[in-house]
């Protein structure tokens, strides 16, 4: 019984299908997937900003074993990457799902914030590549 067996009863099957909407067959599964192409979709571009701000943060760290400095500029960022020296090194960031620059503001869960969910399709700050201040 199930949805294998469903898929299997022509007559089961030819009757989901035919019914009206909310109830047809090719319904359901799109009510199931779509929420959770959305979860893979978020995370997928959480990983791929990580990714860019790690790629760049390499290419930082190569201009500075080179030069004993970091660029002022990086003429060819991600067009949606941003980059600002700070007194010691630098912050990259991209906005996060939201779309919004924050100017690489993170926002914590302000109840939990080791547990703030940076890849979550409801987080409002920006994905950020950063160095602790030194003390």
């Amino acid at each position: 019984v199930g949805i294998a067996a469903a898929a299997e009863n022509t007559a089961l099957k030819l009757d989901l299908m035919s019914r009206s909407r909310p109830y047809r067959l090719d319904s359901v599964f799109a009510v199931l997937a779509v929420p959770t192409l959305s979860i893979v979709v978020t995370r997928t571009r959480f990983t791929d900003a990580l990714l860019q701000l790690a790629i760049t943060a390499c290419r930082l760290e190569a201009h500075f074993a080179e030069h004993g400095s970091y660029s002022e500029t990086l003429g060819d960022l991600p067009p949606d990457m941003r980059y600002e020296r700070t007194a010691s090194r630098y912050r990259l960031w991209l906005p996060g799902p939201d779309g919004e620059d924050d100017g690489g503001k993170r926002l914590f869960d302000p109840d939990n914030p080791e547990k703030t969910k940076f890849h979550a399709e409801d987080y409002q700050g920006d994905w950020v590549w950063d160095y602790p201040a030194e003390s």
